[in-house]
């Protein structure tokens, strides 16, 4: 264990209201003059462009939603980040949790919410010199994080820097891009924020950075699985109870495909997902969903995957 460490915990602020619920342990950081539309973008790369930092800091950088959706403050953060062994680089609070074991990818999660986005994040990808496909990669709970609900060595945030620069100019040379929307809770919001969102876990397909996700997170499991259910899929509120295990036990099997190439983990993870009776049925027809069935050569029932027959 590294006996100690530097850590800076940052909840940002957008106007009176939201700094006067800054918790104690988080430094105020100021977006009150940032465009809207950018969320926690503009102060995140500020802070980065115009303040030295070394490579072995920890930064994280949280807006004032934090704490209601994990039910965390500072002290858990920095108890978490202090127990960290020397090889972790960033330790990662995502709150919906359940959507990450849940999907193969963050990138298929987010083009099943939001159409168009995972071809400006390849995009980007294939411009910041990732040689990585997207929809065909494996996320994991270690490996991807929403919100920016991470803490992570300096030399992890210089990265998110590099790439989000790279963004900021991609956009600003193409006025459809930058205007560009999507629906949220059936509002229309810019694209930008679920792009950004998306950059840390980017990063962390880079094997030379290593992240883990904070058990106190994944313990409150209870509170969070509802926000992975649709309200119109009643029978699936039946495994409410038992899909937290079952989630868990998915992303094992994408965490053993990560580290060993076996396609028979992978197989055993599309076991669950085709079976599992999350939000409804469509969702399984994702493209990547499909693409996974046509190369591996399965059909798909209510039961599962089953393997053609070798004849056939």
């Amino acid at each position: 264990m590294i006996d100690t460490k530097t850590i800076r915990l940052f909840q940002i602020y957008y106007d009176d209201v939201s700094y006067g619920s800054i918790q104690s342990g988080f430094e105020p950081l100021d977006n009150c003059d940032g465009p809207k539309e950018f969320r926690e973008i503009v102060p995140i790369f500020k802070y980065l462009k115009e303040n030295d930092f070394d490579d072995h800091e920890w930064l994280g950088f949280f807006s004032p939603k934090f704490a209601d959706k994990t039910g965390l403050g500072a002290e858990d953060v920095l108890a978490e980040v202090t127990g960290l062994a020397d090889d972790i680089d960033a330790c990662l609070f995502t709150s919906q949790w359940s959507e990450i074991a849940f999907f193969q990818n963050i990138w298929e999660h987010g083009e099943y919410c939001h159409p168009g986005l995972t071809g400006l994040c390849q995009m980007l990808a294939d411009r910041a010199g990732y040689n990585i496909d997207l929809m065909k990669s494996v996320s994991t709970l270690n490996s991807s994080v929403f919100s920016h609900y991470i803490v992570a060595r300096g030399k992890f945030w210089r990265e998110w820097r590099r790439i989000v620069e790279i963004y900021l100019t991609m956009i600003s040379e193409n006025d459809e891009l930058f205007i560009l929307e999507t629906l949220h809770d059936g509002v229309a919001l810019s694209m930008h924020p679920f792009i950004v969102e998306r950059v840390p876990s980017m990063i962390l397909q880079d094997t030379k950075f290593r992240a883990i996700a904070s058990d106190r997170v994944l313990c409150r499991s209870s509170n969070f699985i509802n926000q992975m259910l649709n309200p119109h899929a009643q029978w699936a509120r039946e495994l409410t109870d038992s899909m937290s295990e079952h989630l868990l036990s998915a992303d094992r099997m994408k965490m053993a495909y990560a580290a060993s190439g076996e396609n028979k983990y992978l197989d055993e993870y599309w076991r669950f997902r085709l079976w599992a009776p999350a939000r409804s049925g469509h969702i399984n027809l994702t493209e990547c969903a499909l693409s996974y069935i046509r190369e591996r050569c399965h059909h798909a029932t209510m039961n599962g995957i089953v393997m053609r027959d070798a004849a056939a």
